[in-house]
C-alpha cells in the first residue's frame, strides 16, 4: 500500500527533472526518495550486524556497556561515561511511538542516541516492559518513561511519558529510597526503604 500516514520518507536527493545528479539546478526542483517503507514492512537483516557505537562528542569513546535491557521494539545500553568515571549514560534505539527511547515522540524510529537523564549519575539497574523503561540510580531515585496506557510508568497519570521523569513516593519523597525495581509487560513494581 502507498501513501498512508505511516509511510516514512527519509531524505533523498534533489535533482532537476532534466539535469543529471551533480549538475547545477535551474528551475523547479523535485524530490526523489531513495527509500520508502511503511510501518508494517519488516526490517530484517540476513546476518548479524555489529551495532554502531554511540556518537561521541567530548571524548574518544565510551567503554563497552555494562547493562543491557530490551523492550518489545526498543533496546537500551548503559555505558560508563569514561574509564576513569563511575557515572553512566543510557543510550536507546528502536521504536519510539510512545516515547520508549526517552526522547520526544516526533520520530517513530530512533537511532542509538542518549536518553535524557541527569548528568553525573550512576545507574544501578535498568528494567523494561513492553513499551516502558525504568532506571534506578545509586541515589535511590527512579526515572521512568515510555508507554503509560495502564499507568505502568508510575506518574499517577496515563499519558505516555518522554523524556524520563523522576518518580516521587508518599508524603516525604526525599526520605524514601528505592532499593529494587521490576517491570513486566504492562506493569512495574518498586521496593522502597523508608521511615
Amino acid at each position: 500500500r502507498e501513501g498512508g500516514p505511516d509511510v516514512q520518507k527519509p531524505m533523498g536527493t534533489y535533482t532537476h527533472k532534466n539535469n543529471p545528479v551533480g549538475q547545477p539546478l535551474a528551475g523547479p526542483v523535485q524530490h526523489r526518495n531513495k527509500v520508502v517503507y511503511t510501518f508494517y514492512d519488516r526490517h530484517i537483516q540476513p546476518e548479524p550486524v555489529l551495532t554502531m557505537p554511540p556518537s561521541v562528542f567530548s571524548q574518544t569513546s565510551f567503554p563497552l556497556p555494562h547493562l543491557i535491557a530490551a523492550g518489545a521494539k526498543q533496546s537500551y545500553f548503559v555505558h560508563r561515561e569514561s574509564d576513569n568515571k563511575d557515572t553512566n549514560v543510557i543510550f536507546a534505539c528502536g521504536e519510539n511511538w510512545f516515547g520508549q527511547c526517552g526522547r520526544s515522540r516526533h520520530l517513530q524510529h530512533q537511532p542509538l542516541l542518549q536518553v535524557r537523564t541527569p548528568k553525573e549519575t550512576k545507574v544501578e539497574k535498568l528494567v523494561c516492559g513492553t513499551g516502558h523503561c525504568m532506571a534506578l540510580l545509586d541515589t535511590g531515585k527512579v526515572f521512568s518513561w515510555g508507554a503509560n496506557w495502564k499507568g505502568q510508568v508510575g506518574t499517577g497519570k496515563r499519558a505516555h511519558t518522554a523524556p524520563p521523569v523522576v518518580l516521587e513516593f508518599g508524603d516525604e519523597p526525599e526520605t524514601a529510597k528505592v532499593t529494587a525495581i521490576f517491570a513486566s509487560d504492562e506493569a512495574s513494581a518498586l521496593i522502597i526503604d523508608g521511615p
